[in-house]
């Protein structure tokens, strides 16, 4: 990640980590780094069972104490279980 970012900055290019766990300080070096997903976003709607309403409108709240945050509202909210190759059994 610090080698990406140096680059990055050489090159002046921001960087928006996705995937990748919560911020760690490392903006504070490279302030080109601009985000860091590190939450699970709402792409996962397809196979949750949890109170997903309540977490859209927490999550802010908890996890951007740790730093900026990327994040997914409602990716491929049009996909089935059936179009899923893991769920054919």
């Amino acid at each position: 990640m610090y080698e990406i970012s140096k680059k990055a900055a050489e090159h002046h290019l921001i960087v928006d980590y996705h995937g990748i766990f919560k911020p760690t300080g490392l903006q504070r070096t490279y302030p080109n780094v601009v985000g860091y997903e590190g939450v699970k976003g709402l792409e996962n709607y397809k196979w949750a069972i949890e109170d997903q309403p309540r977490y859209v409108v927490t999550i802010p709240y908890i996890r951007m104490l740790a730093g900026p945050m990327d994040y997914t509202p409602g990716a491929m909210r049009n996909a089935v279980t059936d179009a899923i190759p893991a769920y054919r059994l």
